[in-house]
Parts: C-alpha cells; structure tokens; sequence
C-alpha cells in the first residue's frame, strides 16, 4: 500500500514549539501540512512516524515566514512536488531566504479567503504578528472543524469569530510571564514576545480557551510552547484552572493536551 488510506478526520503535530512548527491534517483523501519548520529529513522521519507519505501531501500551508515555520519547506517541496500557500506578504518575506525558491509551486492564498481542497475547505485568517502578512487556518474536514491559533501576539474577538465553531483547536500558549520576564533573553526580545505582534502568553490561552469553551469548542491542544520560557506542566495547569473557575472540568465538559516539541503528537480524531 503506497499511502496511508485512513479516511477519518485527524490531525496532529509533527513538532511544536520554538524551534520548528508543523502540523497535519487529513480528512478523506486529502492531506496537507501547516508549515515546514524542520529539516526535510526531520520532517520526513516525524511524517514516517504517523505512517504519512510525503507524496500523498496535497499542500504545504504556511502561516509566516520566520524560520522555525518554513526552514524546511523548499526541499520538501520540490522533492515530493508538494504545492505551497501563502499569502503574497509572506512569499515576498521569504523567497530570498528559500533555496531554489523559483522551483517552488507556489500559489497564493490571501486573507480571508477560502480555498476548496479535495474533501477539505481551508480558510485563511489575520492574525497580529510581527511578520509580513501572517495568518491562522480554519479546516473544515466534512466531519468537523480544526482551528490553528498560533504566533498571534493577541486574542482578538476577530480572531474568535474567525475561529468560532472549530471542535478542535490547536491554541498558542508560547511562554509563561514570570520566567519571561525574570529569564535571561534580553529586554528588547522580552518585550517583542509580550507585545500585541508576539506570542501568546499561558494566561492569554487561558482566556481564550474560557472563550472558546463557551463558543461551543471542547477539544484543545496547546502548542509552540517556549523551550526557554515555558514548561508543558505550567503550560496545561494555568489553562484548566481558568476553565475551572468557569465551571468546567477537564475529561468531563472538555479535552486539552500539550503539544510535544520535537515529536509527533498523538492523533486527534474527528
């Protein structure tokens, strides 16, 4: 058997965190990749992991163009022929730092926009980040919906509306404050991480999962967790005391993980 012929609804990570992002997704016989940000060869061992061919991929999605989201895009793409969208402001970002990058099929997608993909419906959205024209992605597989709410600087109720809806949401929970700011990165990259164009914090992904609970989604799965501001435990515990202060219980009235940062997660099924 060439490819994986799983045809439910799911999703995971391949690797999350500050030091490469990248998540599948597959309903039916679609399959495609939000971001890149590992080496080709690492990328193929985390796809080998979850039984993935790259040449079954039907697109590689791109958020932004900082590197730990794109670094191993070009040679996965031009190998396996993978077609990349991005919006416009992201590919004038980063084609100089692509090798080969006029090889790549690149084909845009702007903001907004919805763009139909075998038994997928993938809608881009803006978000605030400090890069060229970032975006999340809102899937509808058919079978439900998969939201990824990362390098968002901020929850805005545009970024809830957009989001609304999603049964599973893969939420940003970058950095804990108190080891931010008492950590040894420099002022000026402290206050980037904690601006309205950096990361989201645990306590901002605590509020926007009390949000996003009400909203009706009861599965999240927390990602790009800081390797040097964060830790997994503090990550999940300030998250599900907010839900717990609302009234909700973990396993009972909602799921959530921890994405891991250098393997494939579980899978989530729709």
């Amino acid at each position: 058997m060439l490819f994986n012929q799983d045809t439910r609804a799911r999703a995971c990570t391949l690797v999350s965190g500050s030091s490469g992002n990248s998540m599948f997704i597959a309903s039916g016989d679609s399959q495609i990749l939000i971001d890149a940000g590992l080496s080709c060869k690492r990328l193929e061992q985390a796809l080998a992991a979850r039984d993935i061919w790259p040449e079954a991929l039907d697109g590689i999605f791109v958020t932004h163009e900082h590197s730990d989201h794109i670094s191993g895009l070009s040679v996965l793409a031009r190998r396996y022929h993978i077609p990349v969208y991005m919006t416009k402001g992201t590919w004038q970002a980063c084609s100089s730092k692509l090798n080969r990058a006029d090889f790549i099929d690149v084909r845009f997608i702007s903001p907004n926009q919805t763009l139909s993909l075998g038994s997928m419906e993938i809608k881009a959205y803006p978000v605030s980040h400090d890069a060229a024209e970032p975006v999340g992605y809102l899937v509808d597989t058919g079978k439900g919906k998969i939201a990824l709410a990362s390098d968002l600087g901020e929850w805005t109720e545009d970024i809830a509306d957009e989001v609304k809806g999603a049964d599973l949401v893969f939420l940003e929970s970058n950095y804990d404050t108190t080891m931010l700011w008492n950590g040894a990165y420099p002022w000026p990259l402290k206050q980037r991480i904690d601006s309205s164009c950096g990361h989201l914090s645990n306590l901002e992904a605590a509020l926007a999962s009390q949000h996003l609970l009400k909203m009706g989604t009861d599965r999240f799965v927390l990602v790009h967790l800081s390797v040097n501001n964060n830790r997994p435990d503090l990550a999940y515990e300030e998250v599900t005391s907010y839900l717990a202060h609302a009234g909700a219980l973990a396993g009972q009235d909602y799921r959530i993980e921890t994405a891991p940062r250098f393997e494939p997660s579980a899978w989530h099924y729709l």
